[in-house]
């Protein structure tokens, strides 16, 4: 079994609304074509993790979670603003609930994959 972790931070400002609504939409794009081309592989497996934490490491959020493709992310912009999914699960916390936590501070976005390529037996 194999194991790769990649991870990515972006320092953010005040003006995060912007900037997260550009960098979260990429990067939402790129993660869920990366579990598409995955999903009809049995062997493969993903699990993505978006988080922001203040660069004073006093507050950690994870804001998107990804893992079984049991939860389906293409909603309209509504949707995106409220959240939706189970926490315990697959979700998107909501823009409202990220621009509440996001609004003062400066904040970094970590954006993580765990790949695991495992052996059928």
């Amino acid at each position: 079994m194999e194991d790769k972790v990649e991870s990515q931070v972006y320092a953010l400002g005040n003006g995060l609304e912007d900037m997260i609504d550009a960098k979260l939409s990429a990067l939402q794009l790129r993660i869920e074509s990366t579990i598409y081309s995955l999903e009809n592989r049995i062997e493969d497996k993903i699990d993505a993790k978006i988080s922001l934490a203040n660069t004073d490491n006093t507050h950690d959020r994870m804001i998107q979670r990804r893992s079984t493709g049991k939860v389906d992310f293409q909603h309209d912009w509504e949707t995106y603003e409220k959240g939706f999914g189970t926490l315990d699960e697959e979700f998107w916390l909501g823009n409202e609930q990220i621009h509440a936590f996001t609004s003062s501070g400066t904040w970094e976005l970590r954006v993580e994959r765990k790949r695991c390529i495992c052996a059928i037996q």
